[in-house]
């Protein structure tokens, strides 16, 4: 009985220090960003070129969608704070 209890718990300060960590990260980082960017699927943002009539780059854009009933004042706030602000994007869209 004794080997029993002590393999278990080996295993579960094994799994805590090896696998654990990052499943809880996984889940809370995807948590804090369902909250902090509500309505917009940031998993989804799509970076396209910029052309000029001469077929020249010059410069680059962000698309991401949203869903209208979810998005808040705060989740648009956040996004531009943390996702476009500073990106080097020329201009971003936001797709409904």
């Amino acid at each position: 009985m004794k080997k029993i209890i002590s393999g278990l718990v080996f295993g579960l300060m094994l799994f805590s220090l090896v696998g654990y960590s990052s499943f809880a990260k996984g889940i809370v980082n995807g948590y804090n960003d369902n909250t902090k960017y509500a309505g917009i699927n940031i998993k989804e943002i799509k970076e396209e070129k910029i052309m000029n009539g001469s077929g020249d780059e010059i410069g680059k854009r962000g698309t991401a969608t949203y869903n209208p009933d979810k998005i808040t004042d705060e989740s648009l706030s956040n996004f531009y704070k943390d996702k476009i602000k500073d990106s080097g994007y020329s201009y971003y869209t936001l797709i409904n």
